[in-house]
């Protein structure tokens, strides 16, 4: 019976491999930061900085950015922002990761803003610059 539950763990565990690498997940990423400053936006369209935030580049080439900061004011109304209401860039401030359109900044109805930029950049390029992360 023990046999039986160490392959049955051990099938469960490279099935979670299998299907997370078909899924796009990376266990590898070239790059990964955290506690740097960000700026999110808060519920009127204003940015603030924030330091609660999270960069992985992986090394299929996908970036993701991830900042949290809260401003508790305004109405109490959700409100999402993004490029097409704004027009604004987000920068990934690493590995020189060119700005994106892809992003959404989710203003909570309590303050909370979370942002999410998603962008790409192939591992063999030449890594230029780097900047500011978040929006604007």
């Amino acid at each position: 019976m023990k046999r039986f539950a160490v392959a049955l763990a051990s099938a469960v565990a490279l099935a979670a491999v299998v299907v997370g690498s078909a899924a796009g997940w990376d266990p590898n990423p070239i790059d990964t930061q955290d506690g740097f400053a960000c700026t999110v936006l808060d519920r009127s369209g204003n940015g603030f900085i924030t330091d609660t935030s999270h960069f992985v580049w992986y090394q299929s080439g996908k970036a993701t950015l991830n900042c949290n900061g809260g401003r508790y004011s305004g109405d109490g109304t959700p409100h999402t922002w993004n490029y097409g209401n704004t027009g604004l860039l987000c920068s990934f401030g690493f590995d020189g990761i060119p700005p994106t359109t892809d992003w959404f900044d989710f203003v909570h109805y309590h303050g909370q803003s979370t942002l999410w930029c998603y962008g790409f950049l192939d591992p063999t390029a030449p890594i230029g610059p780097s900047g500011s992360a978040g929006v604007g």
